[in-house]
């Protein structure tokens, strides 16, 4: 074809998956409802995320919800915590 110095085919699909995994960090979230157990949420997402494969030294909290339930009695919020770290590749 005139004018056309290269042809880049496309990746192939397992190619592409090779590539998302290695890149993908690992991740995991608890939820709680509960008025006080923040930080054992925190703990347990943590967690989480090092069993689903996340370096523990890399874990990250990298997103975090508290919302108040006004149809739960008292002061009760649902904590989620979301936690992720580098893909352990050993």
């Amino acid at each position: 074809m005139d004018g056309i110095e290269k042809i880049i085919d496309r990746i192939s699909s397992d190619a592409q998956r090779e590539i998302d995994d290695v890149l993908a960090a690992a991740q995991a979230e608890a939820e709680k409802i509960t008025a006080k157990y923040q930080a054992q949420a925190k703990a347990e997402a943590v967690e989480l995320a090092v069993a689903a494969g996340a370096v523990r030294e890399t874990v990250e909290i990298i997103e975090a919800e508290d919302v108040p339930l006004a149809y739960y009695p008292g002061n009760t919020n649902r904590v989620k915590i979301k936690a992720a770290g580098d893909l352990c590749t050993a």
